[in-house]
């Protein structure tokens, strides 16, 4: 008869043995769980290599800005920029090649003239001058400040047209 009343407490006890031993595992920092598991690293590469990585699967440039090797954070956001579907951050790329490779791979948010006029005014001039060439509009170019001779290139390049040459200002600019 004992054995019928201690069962049901035996089975209290066990779930709640199961329940506390889950809450004992229950990672306190599972909200910053990316950012302790890529510190955990203790060279730059690898680091640099796991921050990459979990920005371009959140598709987040947040992660990003942790890279420290500059190579490897170009990478970082021109990933995210087409995981993301998002030109805009290709604004981010130090190197103008790779933004320009970046740009021709994400060419929605160049394609729209008028969203470069909302971005940082640091990258804004490259913004024009992306959206001119992927536009072959070289009238982009006059939004381009000191980038408008090297715009107008890159439009009469993209655009097969060395008539648009003729529009830039300096003479080193028609030669090249």
């Amino acid at each position: 008869m004992k054995s019928h009343t201690l069962y049901p407490a035996g089975i209290f006890l066990l779930l709640l043995l199961v329940g506390c031993l889950d809450a004992l595992f229950v990672d306190p920092n599972k909200a910053n769980q990316n950012q302790i598991a890529c510190d955990a690293f203790t060279d730059i590469p690898s680091k640099d290599s796991c921050y990459a990585g979990k920005a371009k699967d959140e598709k987040s440039v947040e992660w990003c800005v942790k890279v420290q090797t500059l190579e490897t954070r170009d990478h970082c956001y021109a990933d995210v920029a087409t995981a993301a579907s998002d030109g805009k951050i290709c604004l981010s790329i130090s190197s103008f090649e790779s933004q320009k490779s970046c740009a021709n791979a994400n060419p929605a948010f160049f394609q729209n003239q008028a969203a470069c006029a909302g971005v940082d005014l640091s990258v804004q001039d490259a913004c024009y001058r992306h959206s001119a060439r992927i536009l072959f509009k070289e009238s982009a170019c006059e939004f381009a400040g000191t980038m408008k001779n090297a715009c107008l290139q890159d439009v009469a390049v993209a655009a097969l047209n060395p008539a648009i040459c003729d529009m830039t200002t300096s003479s080193d600019a028609k030669e090249s």
